[in-house]
């Protein structure tokens, strides 16, 4: 129902007719938030209150002033039907009302929402902060703000029920990216307390490196190439011919040194013979770099076109319940088995195809690996 006060018919003021009504403001692609628009025949601009309840953009609907959900429309209804009192009422007060006016009155007459507080605060940082920087602080806050959930939460919310929101959130963050985003909204909360919006801040009761810190977790034991492929040949042969499919997989990974995608996308004509013997020559799909590994016919003799069935969850999960091990554990162990047979790190890098030889070290560092006799012949001779 199109909602418009006419002041002037009731109280014979002239200009002031208000038009109060119900907007959308798109927040995600399906999503919209519901704002009360404030309008006045005859004077520029408007004003927007956010009613902060997000909905569907299908369940709102603009020419009927309404929502959806009952309960919801109930809710934003009489946050409407406020402002319309209170503005009729400023209006039986004063003479000459403006928008102006409504604005100070609606704005005195709430709590600012951590949005608004937010807002005021990265205002005092503009001169301090560089602007793209604190474009990205902003940005950073305000969505940590919006998965916690804090925009329909009162401002004096208690620390424990704080704590226990920012937990929820903490898996979906680095410990370096959920540290920032504390600290930011730590600040947030110490400039409404200095700005008396809040008695206390919750952060006084909440031990934000405590918060932050992971249990330590135990390094997992190095599965060297040779121990896995004996559990893989041992696993095969227990296995029925419809079950062995993943450990054939699996095996062929391993002693390749191919990724998952690249088996799986793996081509019979990537396997080339020159001179009695086998390669496999294939760009690899992650970047597009060229990878020759040199195989033997039993290798050759494992692969099979129905390797491009295999899913990556069944096989990820094959790998963890029977090794605890993943995909990538089978190019680590491969790279770390050549290189302590004593190939060179070049050779190593392209079989794996990797663009350079320092990605090599990456994946098989001298930590993963024994040392070399002549290695060990280098460090005692140089003492």
């Amino acid at each position: 129902m199109k909602e418009l006060i006419y002041l002037k018919s009731i109280l014979n003021l002239s200009n002031s007719e208000f038009y109060v009504r119900l907007v959308g403001r798109k927040c995600t692609a399906k999503c919209t938030v519901i704002y009360i628009r404030i309008k006045k025949t005859g004077e520029k601009g408007e004003i927007m209150i956010s009613t902060r309840q997000k909905v569907s953009i299908s369940d709102f609907n603009p020419r009927k002033q309404t929502v959806k959900d009952n309960t919801l429309n109930q809710l934003i209804q009489t946050q409407k039907i406020k402002i319309i009192q209170t503005v009729y009422r400023l209006c039986i007060e004063r003479e000459n009302v403006s928008l102006l006016d409504v604005k100070k009155v609606l704005t005195s007459n709430r709590k600012p929402s951590i949005l608004e507080i937010a807002e005021r605060h990265f205002k005092t940082k503009e001169k301090a902060i560089k602007p793209q920087s604190l474009k990205v602080i902003k940005s950073q806050l305000y969505t940590f703000i919006r998965n916690l959930n804090l925009i329909n939460q009162p401002l004096t919310i208690s620390h424990n029920e704080l704590e226990k929101l920012m937990l929820n959130q903490k898996s979906n963050y680095s410990p370096a990216s959920f540290l920032l985003v504390v600290t930011f909204l730590k600040q947030l909360y110490r400039y409404a307390y200095l700005n008396n919006y809040i008695v206390s801040t919750p952060f006084d009761k909440i031990d934000v490196r405590a918060l932050v810190k992971s249990p330590k977790k135990k390094p997992k034991p190095v599965i060297k190439y040779n121990d896995i492929k004996e559990q893989l040949i041992e696993l095969h042969q227990k296995q029925s011919e419809k079950q062995a499919q993943l450990t054939q997989f699996a095996l062929f990974q391993l002693q390749t040194g191919l990724s998952y995608i690249d088996v799986k996308t793996l081509d019979k004509s990537d396997i080339v013979e020159q001179n009695n013997q086998y390669f496999i020559l294939k760009n690899r799909q992650k970047t597009n770099v060229e990878c020759l590994i040199p195989v033997n016919k039993e290798i050759v003799a494992l692969y099979t076109e129905n390797f491009k069935n295999v899913g990556y969850t069944n096989y990820n999960n094959f790998l963890r319940d029977n090794f605890d091990i993943t995909t990538h554990k089978l190019r680590h162990s491969r790279a770390q088995n050549l290189l302590n047979r004593g190939l060179k790190i070049e050779a190593v890098s392209r079989i794996l195809g990797h663009k350079t030889t320092m990605m090599t070290l990456h994946y098989a560092t001298i930590k993963g690996r024994d040392f070399l006799r002549d290695e060990i012949d280098l460090i005692i001779n140089s003492n």
